[in-house]
């Protein structure tokens, strides 16, 4: 104990100028306190959303699909925005936010196999059902029954 006391000393005392000239910037800003304040804990934003991403906005003037679907691979629920014209006469392929996998969507020019087909129909060849649904003015999905949603183009 006796050899610490020499070395502390040592250490060089504040100084007096530094700490009362009010002209240099304090570092440590968010510590001076108001006598009228209360003292609140910074608030944290968490790293990530719980809720999912928001849908993506609608082109201009462009007809368009808006597609949700659940990726089997990764169980990562999107929404994708399709060109109407894009899916009755091209090829449409949407890749997953989750597992960056790309998904057929429409394939008319045969890009990705040997005949033309849509999602409609890729699914009934798999037995599954697609559920048709309208995205109303104000952001809410009306789902349409089966008879209604078959084969309609709007």
């Amino acid at each position: 104990m006796s050899l610490l006391r020499p070395l502390l000393r040592l250490r060089p005392s504040p100084s007096p100028r530094l700490a009362t000239n009010p002209q240099l910037p304090r570092l440590v800003p968010a510590l001076r306190r108001n006598k009228n304040t209360i003292h609140s804990p910074p608030s944290v934003q968490p790293a990530f959303k719980e809720s999912a991403p928001p849908a993506p906005k609608p082109c201009r003037g462009i007809p368009a699909y808006m597609l949700t679907f659940t990726c089997r691979p990764c169980q990562e629920r999107s929404t994708h925005e399709i060109s109407k014209q894009a899916y009755h006469h091209g090829s449409v392929a949407v890749q997953c936010p989750g597992c960056k996998n790309r998904h057929v969507v429409a394939d008319h020019l045969k890009i990705f196999g040997e005949q033309a087909r849509s999602f409609e129909e890729i699914l009934k060849e798999r037995g599954e059902t697609m559920k048709y649904g309208v995205v109303t003015y104000h952001g809410d999905v009306e789902v349409l029954p089966e008879e209604e949603g078959e084969g309609k183009q709007a």
